[in-house]
């Protein structure tokens, strides 16, 4: 089977009959799961992810690939990142000067951290679950973020993609 988890809305861009029509056999989306804190994005990523862990401790024995698409990193910036764990005063203290440490690119890079957070809970517990899971990690598009005020044309358009699970060499 092949499942397709959005972060977002089905109505965005007609992405449930786009995803639908390329032969993905589900696509569940934030207009189905019970969440708070979202934003006109959708679902914040931890209750994404929470839905598909659910849907996996409930169907061990299926064999499915799992697509998904988170949308946290996105504005506005409404999470609270503080409660979630974002070491944001620690943080600005240890910040090089090319980045800026106003409120607007703090608050960018703790939903960058809570992101790179929910997907690595998401693995750690998937991985116990699954130990022969595969997990391909990658952007939709480059960063769209201008912190360092000088960066190399692959640092702006680069895409990165890690490919992790028990069965990759190092």
């Amino acid at each position: 089977k092949t499942f397709f988890w959005y972060g977002g809305f089905s109505e965005w861009q007609n992405i449930k009959n786009i995803v639908l029509a390329q032969s993905f056999d589900e696509f569940h989306c934030a207009d189905e799961f019970s969440y708070t804190g979202g934003n006109a994005w959708g679902c914040p990523d931890g209750a994404l992810f929470a839905e598909i862990s659910k849907y996996m401790e409930k169907n061990k024995s299926d064999k499915i690939f799992h697509m998904v698409l988170t949308v946290t990193n996105h504005p506005p910036y409404t999470l609270n990142v503080v409660k979630e764990g974002f070491p944001k005063a620690d943080l600005k203290q240890k910040l090089p000067d090319s980045i800026g440490k106003d409120e607007a690119t703090l608050m960018e890079l703790g939903h960058m951290w809570y992101a790179d957070k929910a997907i690595g809970d998401f693995v750690r517990k998937t991985e116990k679950m699954v130990p022969d899971a595969l997990f391909i990690i990658t952007g939709d598009h480059s960063e769209r973020f201008n912190f360092a005020k000088e960066q190399p044309s692959f640092v702006k358009a680069g895409i990165p993609c890690v490919f992790y699970g028990a069965a990759i060499d190092k």
